[in-house]
């Protein structure tokens, strides 16, 4: 990687910590990793539920108004856990 496309990719990541999907994003996943260390979910169910947040934040970045009034609800806690549940299942 040259320091141009270095600097460039830290640019993006200062961007997206002030971000308001990412900012939720991220600490939806920092929970569902401190879940898995602490012995509360399986690692089936923490990398299920790591894609489903994913997917979240993807439809979220792609529709405006998903992300203003269904991404917040669809990122709690027990939301993801259970949709990652159901995808096991």
């Amino acid at each position: 990687m040259t320091c141009r496309q270095y600097g460039a990719m830290m640019q993006q990541k200062e961007k997206n910590k002030q971000h308001p999907v990412y900012r939720l994003f991220t600490t939806r996943t920092n929970t569902i990793r401190k879940h898995h260390q602490r012995g509360k979910i399986s690692d089936e169910l923490r990398e299920e539920a790591l894609y489903v947040a994913e997917c979240f934040r993807d439809k979220a970045l792609m529709d405006n108004d998903y992300a203003a009034t269904g991404y917040a609800q669809d990122m709690e806690q027990e939301h993801v856990y259970a949709e990652a549940r159901k995808r096991l299942e």
